[in-house]
C-alpha cells in the first residue's frame, strides 16, 4: 500500500479532478489499484517492447483502422467481392506500416495468413447486413465525453465505442477483440467484473444521446481471431437490461468513490494478471 503525505494527497486530488475516466482506466483499477496508481497518478509509461511477431494489440489497431475507413464509406452497399477486396487492401496497407512486418519474415507470413481467412469475416458481416443491421456511421469510433455529478464530485467519463449497429428502433454495441475474450462470469457485475467496456459505452451513449437501455438489443464482442460475433456473453443484461445497467451505475459510483478517497492505499492485487503486467519489474523491485 501507499502511505500518503498531505502534499501527495493534494497532488493526487488535483490529478483526479482533471482525469477522464475511460473503460481501460477503470479496468486497470479493478485488476490492480497499485497499477492504476503507477500508470495514471504517477504517469509512468510502460517500457516499449521490441516485438518480432504481430501482437494481438497490433492486429486490433489495424482492424480498427481498416473497418472504420470502410464502414464510413458504407461498403455494405457495394457487395461482398468489393468488400473483400477493399478490406484486404486496407489491412495490407496498415499492416505494412508496422516495424515488425517491414523487417521480419515471420510477421509478413502472419499477415498473409490473416488475409487468406478474411472471406469468413466478410460472409459473417453480410449475414448481419441481410438481417437489417447497419453500422451507425456517425458513431463509428466516435470519442464521447460526458461530465456527471457523482458522489458530490464532477467526474468526466470518456469512451470510444468500436461500433454501434442500428436496425429500425434497435441498436447494439460491438467491441472488436483480437486477444482473449471475457467470460460470461467476468461480465457479471461482481468482485471479478472485467467486461466493463460495453456497459460503460451504453451508459455514456444513454447519458449523451438519450439512447434507451431497453432499445439496446445486445452488447457483443466480435472475435477477430475466429471471425465470430459473440452474442451471449452479457446474459444478465439480456435477462433484464434496466436492472443490469442500474447495477453497473452503482458499481461505477463505488469505484469512483474509492479512487477519489484521500485515504485510498492503492493496494497491490497479486494474481494471474501479474505475469503479464507492464509494471511487474517495478512492483517486484520494491
Amino acid at each position: 500500500s501507499i502511505l500518503q503525505s498531505s502534499f501527495l494527497k493534494k497532488d493526487i486530488s488535483n490529478k483526479l479532478n482533471k482525469f477522464k475516466f475511460s473503460p481501460s482506466a477503470l479496468l486497470c483499477y479493478q485488476v490492480c489499484p497499485y497499477k492504476f496508481y503507477l500508470r495514471y497518478i504517477l504517469e509512468i509509461e510502460p517500457l516499449p517492447k521490441v516485438m518480432e511477431r504481430i501482437t494481438a494489440k497490433d492486429k486490433g489497431l489495424v482492424f480498427h483502422k481498416a473497418l472504420k475507413e470502410l464502414y464510413k464509406e458504407k461498403i455494405w452497399e457495394k457487395g461482398e467481392e468489393i468488400f473483400l477486396q477493399k478490406l484486404k487492401e486496407r489491412l495490407l496497407y496498415h499492416f505494412n506500416n508496422l516495424p515488425q512486418v517491414k523487417h521480419q519474415l515471420a510477421a509478413r507470413l502472419e499477415v498473409e495468413a490473416i488475409l487468406e481467412r478474411l472471406w469468413g469475416f466478410v460472409k459473417e458481416e453480410f449475414e448481419t447486413f441481410k438481417n437489417g443491421w447497419r453500422p451507425d456511421t456517425k458513431l463509428i469510433e466516435k470519442e464521447i465525453e460526458i461530465t456527471l455529478e457523482f458522489c458530490d464530485l464532477k467526474v468526466c467519463l470518456k469512451g470510444i465505442p468500436d461500433r454501434v449497429d442500428r436496425r429500425e428502433n434497435e441498436f447494439r454495441i460491438i467491441d472488436y477483440k483480437t486477444g482473449n475474450m471475457f467470460s460470461k462470469k467476468e461480465c457479471e457485475i461482481s468482485e471479478n467484473f472485467r467486461g466493463i467496456q460495453l456497459p460503460f459505452y451504453l451508459f455514456i451513449l444513454h447519458k449523451k444521446y438519450g439512447l434507451s437501455y431497453e432499445d439496446c438489443e445486445n452488447l457483443c464482442f466480435y472475435d477477430l481471431k475466429n471471425f465470430r460475433l459473440e452474442q451471449k456473453v452479457y446474459q444478465n443484461f439480456l435477462f433484464n437490461r434496466n436492472a443490469y445497467m442500474k447495477q453497473f451505475e452503482e458499481w461505477l459510483k463505488e469505484r469512483i468513490r474509492e479512487i477519489f478517497n484521500p485515504e485510498n492505499p492503492w493496494l497491490k492485487q497479486i494474481g494471474k494478471d501479474c505475469n503479464y503486467c507492464d509494471y511487474k519489474d517495478i512492483c517486484e523491485w520494491e
